[in-house]
This record gives structure tokens, C-alpha cells and sequence, in this order.
């Protein structure tokens, strides 16, 4: 049993993807033993003078770039840096400057060696900061969640007219949903095949575009209780780059976890974790008519549908669960601590 502090940037209680996966990421140090908390906070700095910070802890586990530094520089104890992504990248895709991102890279990378241990989650991340100079051990995790949150949506596929293809996330470079837009395109004259989208806003949309909808922003409880399981297929078109071939979005374990047949681009963040054919259906990165080609392929063919809907409800309950990746994180520790 260890006594821990995890200190995330994100508050547990967030929608996004980084707030479910800090969630999960909570509920697994939490089954190790006594686990204090600091959420939501960049910089941490008036919690690390608070007394609970003053404790002495068997482990740090670190989330977040600005409060990782700091609480390493204040706090000695054996700490885990949770990366969850190559943070200069995703800076510079979202149209930061050079100057911005080289001091992000260099940040991210001093509080990587000075890590008794990397978290990461993907082989390819891995690679990555050991090709960059980093010297700490690493550890493998995957994303994690709750799957009694997630319940099993079991139907009969495409048994409507109307088939209702989802997409959930931002319109930033590296979601790729530029590629929905022109999928959306090649299937204008399939008048049964819709697009609903939550996340991009109506000025996002190409004019026209008969196909696409958009859907109201909503708690998370919501959207995997009530939107989810409206979605006959989930589309994740990520394009290839260091973003998409590095990290492993947490969306797509929701839709696997809940039963939705997930079409994919064949990334590395993404085809470490899965089987083409198998639990998802991966299509070729930046190719919207292989999407397309996918998405009609998936609803003429309900059973194997139901096929890919079952073998990933499956893996994800044997591998994105807490409770099964607590059972992981407790070996790894316990050659350290």
C-alpha cells in the first residue's frame, strides 16, 4: 500500500478527454492506497505550501507540464510524470510560435529527466522521448476508465432508415475533421446516411452541407448515457502526425466501451490498442473516400457490425478499466516502491 499525491491540471469532474482519463487515472492510485488529490490547477502553487502538500508521500504522480515542475521543485519523493502528449506539437498545431514552443519541448523534456519514472501510452511516445534524450525509465499505461459508467448498448444495427454516423471533439488540425467534411461530400446522394457532430460550431460547417448536423454541446453524463447510444457508427478521421501517431484518444475507448462501431484512421495512437477488423475498422489516414467507402461498407453488413461492437466492448473491459489496469500499475510499482 503506498500513501500518493496526484496533482492534475484538470479538474476530474471536466468532460474532456483529459479530465476522464485523470478521473480513471485517480480511481486506479486510489485502489493502491491512500491517494491525496490536487485537480485543476496549472500551477499548484497554493497548494504546495498547503499542509496536505507537506506530507510525506511514497509516490508523486504528475499530471500536467507547469505544476509537474513546480511540485518537482519543491517535492523529493518518488514521482511518475504522466505524459499524455508531445506538448510542443500540439502547441504548434494549434498556431503557437516557435519561441512558445521550444520552451514548451525543453520544459517538458527537463521534467522528464528529472522523473524517477515516465508514464506514457502508446510505444511510439515512448520512443519519441528516448530518441529526444530522455534517460528515465518508462512505464506503459493505457487510457483509462470507468466502465460501470459505460453501459453496453446493444441493437440492432442500421435497423432504421436513417444511419446516424457520430463524431465528438474539436475542429483542431489534428482530429481531422476535415476528412468528415469530405466524406460527407462523396455520400450527398446516400440520403440515408447523416453526420451528427458535437464539439465544431455551425460557422466550422462548409455551406450546403445537407448531410451534417450539429449537435449541442452537453455534460458528459449525458453524452454517453443519452448521445452515444443514438450513434449508429463513430468516426475518428485523425490525420497522420506526431499528435495522432503518439497518443491514443480517449473517445474512442468511449465508443468502444459503450458498443458503437468505431471506423478509425490506422494511426499508431490509435492501431496499438486495436484490430482492424477485429473490434474496429481502420481506414487510411487523410483518405475521406476510404472513409466513406468504410462507412457504407460497415452499413451494409450489421453483422459485422455487432461483431466489431461486441470484441470491443470486450477489450475494453480487459484493458481500459481501472480496475484491470490497477492490477498493471500495482506490478510496475512494486519493483520500485
Amino acid at each position: 500500500m503506498s500513501y500518493t499525491l496526484f496533482v492534475t491540471e484538470e479538474a476530474l469532474e471536466g468532460s474532456n478527454g483529459a479530465s476522464i482519463n485523470s478521473e480513471g487515472t485517480y480511481k486506479v492510485l486510489s485502489s493502491l492506497g491512500q491517494c491525496d488529490l490536487i485537480e485543476g490547477n496549472r500551477f499548484a502553487v497554493p497548494d504546495i505550501f498547503s499542509s496536505k502538500f507537506n506530507s510525506n508521500y511514497d509516490l508523486l504522480w504528475l499530471r500536467g507540464l507547469f505544476s509537474t515542475f513546480i511540485v518537482q521543485s519543491f517535492k523529493k519523493s518518488f514521482t511518475v510524470y504522466d505524459i499524455n502528449g508531445i506538448l510542443h506539437e500540439e502547441h504548434k498545431l494549434k498556431g503557437g510560435n516557435k519561441l512558445e514552443c521550444m520552451f514548451i519541448q525543453k520544459l517538458q523534456k527537463h521534467c522528464a529527466n528529472h522523473a524517477d519514472v515516465v508514464k506514457v501510452h502508446t510505444e511510439n511516445m515512448k520512443n519519441y522521448f528516448i530518441d529526444c534524450g530522455v534517460s528515465s525509465d518508462f512505464i506503459k499505461v493505457p487510457p483509462i476508465i470507468d466502465i460501470s459508467r459505460y453501459p453496453y448498448i446493444q441493437k440492432d444495427f442500421f435497423s432504421n432508415d436513417t444511419i446516424n454516423v457520430g463524431y465528438s471533439g474539436s475542429v483542431r488540425q489534428w482530429q481531422g475533421i476535415a476528412n468528415i467534411f469530405e466524406a460527407a461530400e462523396f455520400l450527398k446522394d446516400k440520403t440515408n446516411v447523416n453526420f451528427s457532430l458535437i464539439g465544431p460550431n455551425k460557422k466550422d460547417i462548409p455551406l450546403n452541407s445537407k448531410n451534417i448536423r450539429l449537435l449541442n454541446k452537453c455534460s458528459h453524463h449525458t453524452y454517453v448515457s443519452q448521445i452515444l447510444p443514438k450513434f449508429d457508427l463513430f468516426v475518428i478521421p485523425r490525420p497522420s502526425n506526431l499528435v495522432t501517431e503518439t497518443t491514443t484518444p480517449i473517445k474512442l475507448i468511449e465508443a468502444m466501451a459503450s458498443g458503437v462501431p468505431v471506423i478509425a484512421s490506422d494511426v499508431g495512437g490509435i492501431n496499438e490498442y486495436v484490430k482492424h477488423n477485429r473490434n474496429v475498422f481502420l481506414v487510411e489516414p487523410d483518405n475521406p473516400e476510404a472513409l466513406a467507402n468504410a462507412i457504407l461498407k460497415l452499413s451494409e453488413n450489421p453483422n459485422h457490425a455487432k461483431k466489431l461492437s461486441k470484441n470491443a466492448r470486450e477489450v475494453s473491459e480487459l484493458t481500459f478499466d481501472y480496475n484491470e489496469v490497477s492490477k498493471h500499475v500495482r506490478r510496475v510499482l512494486d519493483n520500485y516502491l
